[in-house]
C-alpha cells in the first residue's frame, strides 16, 4: 500500500483549516453584521416611527455600527439622560407629596394651625431651593438635549409640545419657590404675633394670596411634568 508524504498531508490540513475560516469569517462577519443591522433599525423604527430626530440607542447589538460608538459618547448621552429625568422626578414628585402627603398629614397631627404652617413653612423652604436647583439642571440638560441629538430639521409637533410643557413647568416653578413662597415666609417671619393676627389684617391676607397663587403654580408645574415626563 502506497504511503502519502506527511508534508502532503499538511497542506491538505491547511487548505481545510484555511476555508473553514473563510466560511466562518463570512457567515459571521459580514452576514452577521449585515443581519445585527437590520434588527437594530428595524427595532428602533418599531420603536420611534422614524429615524430623524429620535435619540440614538444606548445599547449595542453585536458587532453593529453603534457598537462601535465611542464609549464616553454613549456615557455622556445616558448621563444627560439621567439628569434631566431626575429633575424632572424631583420637581414632579416634590410637589405631589408635599401637596397630597405632608401637608395633610401636618396639619392633622400638629397641634395647632400655626405650629403645622411653621413646620410645613422650614420644610417647603427647603425645597424651593432643590425646585429651582432642578429647574436649571432642566433647562441646560433640555437645550443639550436639543442641540446633541433631538433637532435635525423641522422639531415635529410632539418635540414642540414637551418644550412648552417643559416652558411652562419652569415658570411657575420659579414663580412658587423663586418668588411667592419666599416672599410668604418673610411675611410671616416679619409680622410678630402673625397666628394672632385677625383675617382680615394686611398681612395675612397678603399671605394668604401668595400661598394660593403658589399652590395654584404647583399644580400648573404637576400636570405640565406630568406631560413634559410623557412625552419625553
Amino acid at each position: 500500500m502506497p504511503r502519502v508524504p506527511l508534508v502532503l498531508l499538511a497542506d491538505v490540513a491547511e487548505l481545510d483549516l484555511a476555508r473553514a475560516d473563510q466560511v466562518l469569517h463570512l457567515l459571521g462577519g459580514g452576514l452577521g453584521d449585515a443581519l445585527f443591522d437590520v434588527r437594530e433599525v428595524l427595532a428602533i423604527c418599531r420603536h420611534f416611527g422614524s429615524l430623524g430626530p429620535n435619540p440614538k440607542p444606548t445599547r449595542a447589538l453585536g458587532n453593529s455600527r453603534y457598537a462601535r460608538i465611542p464609549p464616553v459618547e454613549t456615557l455622556s448621552f445616558d448621563l444627560l439622560q439621567f439628569l434631566y429625568h431626575l429633575a424632572l422626578a424631583i420637581l414632579v414628585g416634590g410637589s405631589l407629596v408635599l401637596g397630597t402627603a405632608v401637608a395633610p398629614a401636618l396639619f392633622a397631627s400638629s397641634r395647632s394651625r400655626a405650629d403645622a404652617g411653621a413646620l410645613f413653612g422650614s420644610i417647603l423652604g427647603r425645597f424651593d431651593g432643590l425646585a429651582v436647583f432642578s429647574v436649571i439642571v432642566l433647562v441646560i440638560t433640555s437645550v443639550l438635549k436639543a442641540v446633541g441629538f433631538e433637532v435635525t430639521g423641522a422639531p415635529d409637533a410632539r418635540l414642540a409640545l414637551r418644550w412648552a410643557a417643559l416652558t411652562a413647568l419652569a415658570v411657575s416653578t420659579l414663580y412658587s419657590s423663586a418668588w411667592a413662597n419666599p416672599v410668604a415666609r418673610q411675611i410671616r417671619a416679619a409680622t410678630t404675633g402673625f397666628d394672632e393676627l385677625p383675617q382680615s389684617s394686611p398681612a395675612r391676607v397678603e399671605f394668604a394670596r401668595l400661598h394660593q397663587r403658589s399652590r395654584r403654580a404647583m399644580s400648573v408645574a404637576v400636570v405640565t411634568g406630568l406631560v413634559a415626563l410623557f412625552l419625553s
